[in-house]
């Protein structure tokens, strides 16, 4: 699959992987010669089966990388498999890797011999995981392409296809043949994939053109397995895009074919989220409705045949479902599987199988118990989607249960009467179940406190340890300010120094406290006409130095001498602010004008509906809803001091409504401001 390759080889992938016993199934007996179709009887009647058909879940292994220099450099874009690694999938169950070799490291160019330093690294890999017991399959993985000859570097963007003037089929069917020469006689391989979905060509040229390598490596008298693809491969119909493959011929009669499965991709939901999947249409016997028909069309010709590539998610109980039907009718065939796949270096995503952080994949409870292994690590977990979360606000609680023995149980989730709602409440197991979790919704207390989550159940199971969250701070409900601009986070609330930053909202009380007096709250805001202070929690938010941004939004009322206001002030340096002098009201407006940060004077712009102040230790920004910006330079930094005072005298003030504050804790630029400011990113 090309997208998924491109996402997760463009880093180079450290594998591995063995096998203990298969479950004992019905044999299926293949005849050996190609191209004439065998009974029903033929094809499913009981005995011996060659050992590299024993259907088996194995894993395809990163060691090579699709970038980086052309030939390749050890531990720079291929790698040797580990010890740790191959021990690690011995544990559960591996028989077969494939292992994703790439042209461009091995060679250079036409005539050039192969990269002494890889193909001994590839060695030494295939010598590993035949110590633990497992056997490779070698992939030219290039989709029947590569760098043209010459190339010193891979980056992915001058790709030339086989069968053209730079990539004649002969340098194809030549590094099968250094390969075969390299390779032959090894114990260690299962085969030889002569190429991972080949791309640009038609059927009828593929078939030639591997028909070309399947010579050249039996004029070595190397009698290795060779497996063939059919272009489209990953689609639905393999025998449809591929009429005439059944035509290629073996002298040594060990040609296998191979497919890769995925449940999303090209003409599907390209997403492996359970949800989207889902809503998709995709079910749980999705790769068991294109596996069938492949399944039978290697019967009906008598081919061995393996998958060589399939993948599901981990984040719904849809793809251990889907999984596990999969890997049932697999045995049923006879068919080994492949994973993709595997890897300590690759891309931390939904499809790496690789035990990050010793956390095991969920895929491995699946293909672990058809691989006959029982006795996974237990993990049992209670997670929460944030450590911090705002009163009243849905979050996320997961329970996730790893390697346990299914059985028929109910887990009930609670958090101490402290005034939250789970929904659903409870959960079920049922036995047999593979790998269970399960995510619930929990809406927060209304008020600011430390919450005890935890899970109980009645069937005498282990129950997660418990987890603490911390409740404090607006209801996430309310107003949720946009990002100041498209280089900071998407949401203005998060975390500054340890600390829950709030989010401005119809809750202001969190962020303002009267001067003197009370201050009254409608739907809209804090309407007052007394001077208001920024609270000690806002304050904390808001270093002098900074840097910080804050954005306050008004409705502006008119006063009782007709003046329409919307102001609050900084004091700068950290002056007391007593006197019209010490201070500086960064973005004042009073009856239309707006006072300039550093002098004072009327600037005869429109009330605004928002102001926007951002500063570090370098300027101050002030903003309005018109766009015009202010700015000084000055390393004092400022600390708010006050909304709706005059800057020409600090005990007067005027009406103001305040419908919302929010802040972030860094320096806006110029262009993040004005779009706040004129509300262009709501």
């Amino acid at each position: 699959m090309f997208g998924l390759l491109c996402r997760v080889l463009a880093l180079a992938i450290n594998i591995s992987l063995l096998g203990s016993a298969a479950p004992a199934h019905a044999r299926i007996q293949f005849n050996t010669n190609s191209g004439a179709p065998l009974s029903q009887v033929e094809r499913f009647k009981a005995g011996p089966i060659p050992p590299a058909l024993v259907a088996n879940a194995g894993v395809n292994v990163g060691l090579f990388s699709l970038f980086g220099p052309v030939p390749g450099v050890i531990n720079y874009n291929y790698f040797d498999a580990t010890d740790a690694e191959a021990a690690y999938l011995a544990a559960r169950g591996v028989k077969y890797v494939r292992i994703p070799v790439v042209w461009d490291i091995l060679q250079s160019s036409p005539g050039d011999p192969l990269n002494a330093g890889a193909i001994a690294s590839l060695k030494r890999s295939i010598a590993t995981y035949a110590r633990f017991g497992m056997l490779s399959m070698v992939d030219l993985h290039n989709f029947n392409r590569r760098t043209p000859p010459g190339s010193t570097t891979m980056d992915g963007t001058t790709l030339v296809y086989v069968n053209s003037t730079q990539i004649p089929q002969s340098w194809f069917v030549e590094v099968w043949s250094k390969l075969s020469v390299a390779l032959k006689g090894n114990p260690g391989v299962y085969g030889y994939d002569l190429m991972n979905e080949p791309e640009q060509t038609t059927a009828a040229d593929w078939v030639t053109q591997a028909q070309a390598a399947i010579d050249a490596i039996r004029a070595n008298g190397d009698t290795t397995p060779i497996i063939v693809e059919g272009v489209s491969n990953g689609q639905p119909d393999f025998a449809t895009a591929n009429p005439n493959i059944q035509t290629l011929k073996d002298p040594a009669k060990a040609l296998h074919f191979s497919h890769h499965f995925y449940p999303v991709g090209a003409g599907d939901n390209a997403s492996f989220n359970g949800a989207d999947a889902a809503g998709s249409g995709v079910t749980a016997t999705k790769l068991n409705d294109r596996l069938d028909p492949f399944a039978s069309w290697c019967a009906s010709y008598g081919f061995k045949c393996n998958i060589g590539e399939y993948a599901v998610g981990r984040d719904s109980q849809l793809w251990m479902a889907m999984e596990d039907a999969f890997l049932t009718d697999a045995e049923r065939y006879q068919i080994p599987s492949f994973f993709y796949f595997f890897g300590a270096n690759g891309a931390r995503d939904e499809n790496n199988i690789y035990p990050f952080d010793g956390v095991e994949p969920r895929q491995w409870a699946v293909m672990a118990k058809h691989n006959g292994v029982t006795g996974l690590p237990v993990m049992t977990r209670l997670l929460t989607s944030v450590p911090t979360a705002y009163r009243s606000s849905p979050i996320t609680a997961t329970l996730d249960l790893r390697g346990i023995v299914p059985v028929n149980a109910t887990y009930t989730f609670n958090d101490g009467n402290k005034g939250g709602s789970f929904s659903p409440a409870s959960v079920s197991m049922v036995a047999g179940a593979s790998n269970f979790f399960q995510t619930v919704t929990y809406t927060t207390p209304s008020s600011d406190q430390n919450v005890t989550i935890s899970v109980s159940n009645n069937a005498g199971q282990t129950s997660p340890t418990p987890v603490t969250l911390v409740v404090v701070g607006i209801s996430q409900n309310a107003y949720v300010a946009p990002s100041l601009d498209n280089t900071q986070s998407s949401k203005a609330f998060g975390f500054k120094n340890g600390t829950p930053s709030f989010v401005g909202g119809s809750t202001l009380t969190d962020f303002i406290t009267p001067k003197s007096g009370t201050i009254t709250t409608d739907a809209t805001g804090i309407i007052s006409d007394k001077v208001l202070n920024p609270s000690t929690a806002l304050k904390a938010l808001l270093p002098q130095s900074g840097p910080a941004t804050i954005m306050v939004e008004v409705n502006s009322l008119a006063s009782s001498n007709g003046a329409i206001i919307g102001n609050f002030g900084a004091i700068p340096n950290g002056t007391d602010g007593t006197s019209g002098t010490n201070q500086q009201i960064l973005a004042f407006v009073a009856s239309g004008k707006v006072y300039n940060i550093t002098s004072g004077a009327p600037g005869g712009i429109a009330t605004p509906q928002r102001i926007v102040l951002s500063w570090d230790n370098k300027s101050i920004s002030g903003i309005v809803t018109d766009g015009t910006l202010i700015e000084t330079s000055t390393s004092a930094g400022i600390s708010i001091d006050q909304f709706g005072g005059r800057p020409d005298s600090p005990d007067q003030y005027f009406a103001n409504r305040i419908t919302a504050i929010a802040v972030w804790p860094f320096k806006g630029t110029g262009a993040g401001m004005r779009s706040l400011a004129s509300r262009t990113t709501d």
